[in-house]
């Protein structure tokens, strides 16, 4: 494989001791990765549409569910802007501090929340009426991860970017994700395709986790590839589970979570 050009690299700010592409190959497949989200949500949006009758009977709102992949696609949008501009997707070199890496915490963050609280139980009221402990908690996660998700720009000018993705953007996606599993399983099920649908997005979701720890500790810059590809390609799982949604709810509202 040919060497990445120089020129191709070269980034205005001090490199440091930052690791450079090994070839033009890696540095085209991390591109490539950042723009599948734009295929995965047009897939996202066809299931939806598709199946939209059905989700409006299971779900809480499906309009929100689509919401979701729309804050998906722009956060994206944002990041992808970002990393050319802030060391040309080389991620040693990516130090954001502007307001555009808060746009791409704030519109990743709203897609999970929206998707959380769209899959959530049809017939759901706020506030809750009732003394189901499950119903409760997870009405106040919901109020929680929505005021997070709106204090996350106001975070970042304040206190910067490492903190806010370690201290609040990071947590508030693990709880919206594993949230989300569960109404997935449920909501749109139960069945082994929706159980499937539900770990699944957790699991991809992890998997980035994983990757960017592993990433810290070695450095290989073609990780980059798939610390996005695993959240972005996350939403599959999803969209298979909605496309195998149950016409009919078999547990009442009662099903857990809510």
């Amino acid at each position: 494989m040919d060497e990445v050009d120089d020129n191709l690299m070269a980034d205005e700010g001090d490199s440091g001791d930052c690791p450079q592409f090994s070839s033009r190959t890696d540095y085209l497949i991390v591109v490539i990765a950042h723009f599948v989200e734009y295929p995965v949500g047009l897939f996202m949006l066809w299931v939806a549409y598709n199946r939209l009758e059905t989700l409006k009977l299971r779900c809480y709102s499906p309009f929100l569910i689509m919401v979701g992949v729309a804050c998906g696609a722009i956060g994206t949008m944002s990041e992808i802007g970002a990393h050319y501009y802030l060391g040309n997707f080389n991620l040693c070199k990516y130090h954001p501090d502007d307001m555009v890496g808060a746009s791409f915490m704030f519109f990743i963050a709203a897609a999970l929340v929206t998707t959380n609280i769209g899959v959530s139980k049809r017939g759901r009221v706020f506030p809750p009426n009732g003394c189901d402990i499950i119903y409760l908690v997870v009405t106040l996660l919901d109020v929680v991860t929505v005021t997070i998700t709106f204090a996350l720009p106001f975070v970042y000018a304040k206190y910067g970017p490492d903190f806010t993705q370690n201290a609040v953007f990071v947590p508030n996606q693990a709880v919206c994700g594993l949230v989300s599993a569960f109404r997935i399983w449920k909501n749109l099920g139960p069945s082994s395709a929706t159980l499937l649908g539900g770990l699944g997005y957790f699991g991809l979701n992890m998997i980035g986790v994983i990757f960017l720890a592993v990433y810290k500790d070695t450095g290989i810059l073609l990780l980059h590839a798939l610390i996005g590809g695993s959240f972005i390609l996350s939403q599959l799982p999803f969209g298979y589970a909605m496309y195998k949604v149950k016409d009919h709810d078999e547990n009442g509202y009662g099903a857990i979570p809510h």
